[in-house]
């Protein structure tokens, strides 16, 4: 069979759109997920206790790592995302919040996984890892948080 430069290049537009449209599906990027979960901070605490010697009390300070429990909101949309921590997980120092929100830095979006990470100040970044199989959420920093994530849209009611 003999095709003409006509016939031969509409096979290949048809082509093109065919391959471009299997591809760019749209909106199948663009997400609201609501994660609930459990994380630990950084936390220091501070005691007194009475010193016998010399006839005062005396703090004492210890650090360590408290549990807090919470919910993460994650929105993706066109190749952008943002997320809110909750203000129990959060440092006693932040930057770069919007309204309690931050922009997800280095965002991978694939069929499988979303990464990336936030900035909650000059030291502490932490990656975001979301399993889109699992739906498991895992901020992993100074602080970190586990979390099951599900979809979240504004315009449904639940009963």
């Amino acid at each position: 069979m003999k095709l003409t430069a006509l016939g031969s290049t509409c096979i290949a537009m048809a082509a093109m759109l065919a391959f471009e449209g299997a591809h760019a599906q749209p909106g199948n990027d663009d997400l609201d997920l609501v994660c609930t979960g459990t994380g630990e901070k950084v936390q220091s605490q501070t005691d007194y206790s009475w010193d016998r010697k010399s006839h005062e009390y005396k703090d004492h300070t210890t650090v360590g790592k408290g549990q807090v429990s919470g919910t993460v909101q994650v929105q993706i949309h066109d190749g952008q995302g943002r997320m809110r921590v909750p203000k129990s997980l959060l440092p006693p120092l932040v930057t770069g919040s919007d309204d309690g929100w931050f922009a997800i830095r280095n965002l991978s979006v694939r069929p499988d996984r979303i990464d990336g990470s936030i900035k909650l100040n000059g030291l502490n970044k932490p990656n975001i890892s979301i399993d889109r199989r699992s739906g498991t959420l895992r901020i992993d920093g100074m602080e970190s948080f586990d979390g099951t994530c599900s979809a979240y849209n504004a315009g449904a009611t639940k009963f």
